[in-house]
């Protein structure tokens, strides 16, 4: 109940109470009454707010559930809608396997048709059979008299080829005889080769003497004099005999050595010309530092420059370099890109050769792993084309001009120390090398093509006819002290040991082949060997396998990285 209802009947019940009583007594009573009335009235208030609490609960569940029934009535109406399509397409299918009743009456009617054509045809085959068989019996009695007949023509050759054998048994005598004195003319020549080429090895050895003894000896000199004419007559003997080409490097080589004994020298230098594209402000002086030429050779090699001061801007200028200054491995490798040329040093280095795959792209350089922090200078002076992060792959990157056409490439490094359009000389500091696995890669770029940096650095020494060899082709066994041995002492090594002519190649040579630049040792052999049939422009590959060491035989370019001695054999 509500405060305003109670009050007033407290109110009606104390008048009462104060009626029927004295005031005196009922006091005390009215106000404990009131109190009572006054609890019991809270109670009841906490009572009502419950229940409306209750009520407004239910009503928000009603509401909840009136919310859910709306939705429900939405979902039945969709339902509705997906059962008359469902009824729509059902009618569809029955049309559709109405359809398909009539056409499998059809194909079954094509089936009977085929089934009768087959039988018909069968029964024709079996005719055809038939006449085949007697076709075959009737060849069969053809052959046979054929075969009669051949083998009366045979007996006939056999009499006839037993005639010609007698006849020709006399023939085959007379050639054998012919033969024999044809191989001792033969050896003859050969023998008479064999002395031409004996008194040229003399010769040349006391060429070889005199040259030797020639500071303190310089009156034989004109007995040396006379050895050329005695030279030349073998010389021109042995054209005659033997092929010119097979002694064309001999007969040069001894030239050479007329040339020193006479006191000729060699001065002329061989130097290339480089196309340079003069840039806006370069002046002649400028280009000249840069490329560690002179002002007079630049004009001597550009007759149309009169003025030194008097170039323009874009002018092509022909820039006169010392071959031997671009293509110096140990000026490159040694110095600009601070690589030592040695076996084990080559086998850590390079890691990924010319040409090799790789993530789907031919390298068209090599990549280098160098200690971290190197300095990498330029290996010649030149117009630096460009210097920043090339690609992802390349990262820093400096691509250094040396003529048109002409530029060295320096990739992943860590810093650039340049940039581009700057001018620098030989020397001058390019870069700085990183510490990740490959951190120089290097390519070189002449008349606009790759070429392997690894053949550009060192001397061709041509096409040699290389083979293969085991440790066991000496048939020297295990128990034998030198078994294993090398000619200078060591124990061979594959991928590393090679065997030579000394006389060609010194022991401990350093030489690079292209063919083997995918073995572990990436085409780096070490002379360490020699043997008999090792003579000339030939070497022996030692290797594990005697299947292939018998089986390989192929003329392979061969490149001299440096020139060693036996002393360096380690």
């Amino acid at each position: 109940m509500k405060r305003w209802v109670i009050f007033p009947l407290l109110v009606v019940m104390a008048f009462s109470l104060v009626a029927c009583a004295p005031w005196q007594r009922t006091e005390e009573r009215l106000i404990t009454k009131l109190e009572s009335l006054s609890l019991e009235m809270e109670e009841t208030q906490a009572e009502l707010r419950n229940q409306l609490d209750q009520l407004l609960e239910q009503l928000s569940d009603v509401s909840t559930k009136v919310e859910q029934l709306s939705e429900l009535e939405v979902q039945l109406q969709a339902i509705k809608k997906k059962t008359e399509n469902l009824s729509g397409e059902l009618e569809a299918l029955d049309w559709r396997i109405r359809e398909f009743d009539v056409e499998i009456s059809k194909l079954h009617s094509r089936a009977e048709q085929i089934h009768s054509n087959l039988i018909a045809r069968f029964e024709k085959a079996e005719l055809r059979l038939d006449q085949l068989l007697q076709n075959t019996q009737q060849i069969a009695e053809f052959e046979e008299k054929e075969r009669e007949q051949l083998l009366a023509k045979l007996t006939r050759m056999e009499d006839t080829l037993k005639a010609s054998q007698e006849k020709t048994a006399s023939s085959v005598e007379s050639l054998r005889t012919r033969v024999d004195m044809l191989e001792a003319s033969i050896l003859g020549h050969l023998d008479q080769e064999r002395d031409l080429l004996n008194d040229l090895f003399v010769v040349s050895t006391d060429i070889n003497k005199k040259l030797a003894s020639l500071p303190l000896i310089s009156a034989d000199i004109e007995s040396v004099l006379s050895n050329q004419k005695h030279l030349k007559k073998t010389l021109d003997t042995m054209t005659r005999a033997v092929d010119l080409e097979g002694l064309k490097n001999s007969v040069d080589e001894i030239k050479f050595l007329l040339k020193v004994v006479r006191g000729v020298g060699i001065t002329e230098e061989a130097t290339e010309m480089l196309e340079h594209i003069v840039r806006p402000g370069e002046t002649l002086q400028a280009i000249s530092r840069a490329y560690g030429v002179t002002v007079e050779k630049i004009m001597q090699a550009n007759p149309s420059v009169k003025d030194p001061s008097k170039i323009y801007a874009y002018q092509k200028l022909l820039i006169p370099v010392k071959i031997e200054d671009v293509l110096s491995a140990s000026a490159l490798l040694e110095r600009h890109i601070k690589t030592k040329l040695d076996w084990e040093n080559l086998q850590s280095v390079v890691v990924h050769t010319f040409g090799e795959v790789e993530e789907g792209y031919a390298n068209v350089g090599v990549d280098l792993r160098l200690d971290a922090g190197e300095i990498i200078t330029a290996p010649v002076g030149g117009r630096i084309e460009f210097a920043g992060v090339l690609n992802e792959s390349y990262g820093n990157t400096v691509r250094l001009s040396v003529g048109e056409g002409n530029y060295v490439v320096f990739g992943r490094l860590r810093e650039i120390f340049v940039k581009t359009g700057d001018m620098v000389q030989s020397g001058e500091a390019l870069g700085r090398t990183g510490i990740s696995n490959v951190n120089l890669h290097l390519e070189i770029w002449r008349d606009g093509v790759p070429l392997d940096p690894l053949t550009f650095f060192f001397k061709h020494l041509g096409e040699l006819h290389v083979t293969m060899y085991t440790e066991w082709d000496d048939g020297k066994p295990p128990i034998h002290p030198t078994f294993k041995r090398t000619a200078t002492g060591s124990f061979v090594r594959a991928y590393r040991t090679v065997a030579a002519d000394f006389d060609f190649l010194p022991p401990g040579s350093l030489i690079y082949i292209p063919f083997f630049k995918d073995w572990p040792n990436r085409g780096f052999f070490v002379v360490e060997d020699t043997g008999g049939a090792v003579v000339g422009k030939k070497l022996d590959v030692f290797v594990h396998d005697p299947e292939l060491a018998t089986r390989f035989s192929r003329y392979l370019d061969v490149y001299l990285v440096a020139k060693g001695d036996v002393r360096e054999i380690r």
